[in-house]
């Protein structure tokens, strides 16, 4: 990545020269060839007093140099559009209408990107957007190349995130976010898929809960079941939602998923095979009842996101008693 310094511009003198040249040369190049990407770079569950903060990725996929202006101000260079499931917009923050609507010269730097290079930066969601209520949202940004000047700047939009912001934390939520034996927030780490599985025996064995769910894709789970599946496939996004949290509780008191859901005497692991995105770790796991232990192979099957691994899927097979 090269960069290049400038000391700064006047708005209304480059809006113009500005225009001119990104629609005629530019953007069309930009818009095919260069890749903005979303993803939450903490992923978790979002509370309206939480911080999000979402990681975007500039991807140049041309086999050209790209090159963009980068300003100290981000409000020049990115915006958020967050909308309800009613396609209602959120309302810009104040300190993002007061830096944007402010007359003055605008710093910036020009970074260069050689093909195949990619450009990362986090942001923190609230210093764009006002969101005040809890609910459902869907969110994008778009990158300004050449810097915002008006409402006519050109700019390319990142794919779309769904946000689903829960209530303010509770003190019962919060205790439930630390580890009381670290003392630490808990969190998904990028682990092996085998480290993954014995994560979360682990906790079931000490009836951790929170640790427990921690690694599992409940919709994965959820549509296990061709049932669950055709009704899911009917369901509007808010109603997705709410039934997940469901299946959730459902499966916290042990009515469904049971197999998942017993807690074993001990376990071992004997095979952890995967790819680049799949993964499967079998596991032999040894139930204690009164007067027998039961013994039971379990294949877990778990899927990469965002470098974390994820359980969706496993099968049981009995192999008898001791």
């Amino acid at each position: 990545m090269i960069i290049r310094y400038f000391w700064s511009f006047d708005l209304k003198k480059y809006c113009l020269l500005t225009l001119v040249f990104i629609f005629s040369v530019i953007f069309p190049v930009f818009s095919e060839q260069v890749e903005v990407r979303i993803r939450y770079f903490d992923k978790k569950i979002y509370y309206t007093d939480s911080s999000v903060n979402v990681k975007l990725e500039i991807i140049n996929n041309s086999p050209d140099t790209f090159r963009f202006k980068s300003s100290d101000l981000r409000c020049f260079n990115f915006e958020f559009d967050v909308k309800t499931l009613t396609n209602k917009q959120l309302n810009h923050s104040s300190e993002f209408i007061m830096d944007r609507s402010t007359n003055q010269q605008v710093f910036f730097r020009e970074l260069s990107l050689a093909p195949g290079e990619t450009y990362s930066i986090i942001m923190e969601l609230s210093d764009f957007v006002e969101i005040e209520e809890a609910g459902v949202f869907v969110l994008n940004t778009r990158f300004y190349p050449e810097l915002y000047t008006n409402e006519a700047s050109a700019f390319l939009v990142s794919n779309n995130l769904t946000l689903n912001l829960r209530p303010a934390s509770s003190t019962a939520e919060i205790q439930d976010l630390i580890d009381y034996e670290t003392g630490e927030i808990i969190k998904a780490n990028p682990v092996p898929p085998d480290e993954v599985i014995d994560y979360m025996l682990s906790s079931r064995q000490k009836s951790q809960w929170n640790k427990f769910l921690l690694y599992l894709d409940l919709e994965g789970l959820y549509l296990r079941s061709q049932a669950n599946a055709e009704r899911y496939r009917r369901l509007s996004q808010q109603d997705r939602i709410l039934e997940l949290e469901k299946y959730r509780n459902l499966l916290l008191n042990e009515t469904v998923d049971t197999d998942i859901a017993m807690i074993p005497l001990e376990f071992d692991i004997l095979r952890t095979t995967y790819t680049d995105y799949e993964a499967e770790v079998k596991v032999v796991e040894r139930f204690q009842y009164k007067g027998f232990v039961e013994i039971k192979e379990y294949i877990y099957f778990l899927h990469r996101d965002n470098d974390i691994w994820y359980i969706y899927d496993y099968s049981v097979r009995n192999l008898g008693t001791e």
